[in-house]
């Protein structure tokens, strides 16, 4: 019997230290959030973390998640400059989506031109800025898709290029 009272009594020992454990780890993260929110505020959306002395730097500013759809609509703040949206490209839809390690910005677009030639605008804008094209599908006449890292920026970047029955060509382009 007192061996019985005894391992019930250690078990509650193990299980109340382990709650305060959690308790302490929630204040911890609360701190961590703390000290963030006060370097956003003091960096202009430039995080900054130390942990033993190390020091890690993000400078990429929150982002709020964007789904709409509609004409001509602009391309979202948080995508890229520096990738190819052709001319005369009609936005009709673009999507936003923060990421843990980043934000997925997505565009889908009406173009008077037809698949072949956009995606030969896209493969020479690959080979021209660095990107190594991974991949490469071809649904004869109907679609195409193209793949491609940038490895020094980690930039990824999926094409994918639909020809309906009737109207223009459609392009979703995805940067992550």
């Amino acid at each position: 019997m007192r061996y019985a009272l005894s391992v019930i009594l250690c078990l509650g020992i193990v299980v109340l230290s382990g709650c305060g454990s959690e308790e302490t780890a929630e204040d911890n993260t609360e701190t961590v959030s703390e000290e963030n929110t006060a370097t956003d505020a003091n960096q202009g959306n430039e995080k900054e973390t130390e942990s033993n002395g190390d020091k890690a730097s993000n400078t990429e500013a929150e982002v709020e998640p964007v789904n709409k759809e509609g004409e001509n609509l602009s391309v979202p703040e948080s995508f890229p400059p520096d990738i190819l949206i052709p001319d005369g490209a009609n936005i009709i839809k673009k999507e936003v989506v923060p990421e843990e390690n980043g934000v997925r910005n997505t565009i889908k677009f009406l173009l008077d031109q037809d698949m072949n030639s956009i995606a030969e605008q896209y493969i020479a804008f690959f080979e021209e800025n660095g990107y190594t094209i991974a991949s490469q599908t071809e649904l004869e006449g109907v679609s195409k898709g193209i793949r491609a890292v940038q490895i020094n920026t980690e930039t990824g970047v999926m094409v994918d290029i639909f020809t309906p029955e009737e109207g223009p060509v459609e392009t979703t382009l995805e940067v992550f």
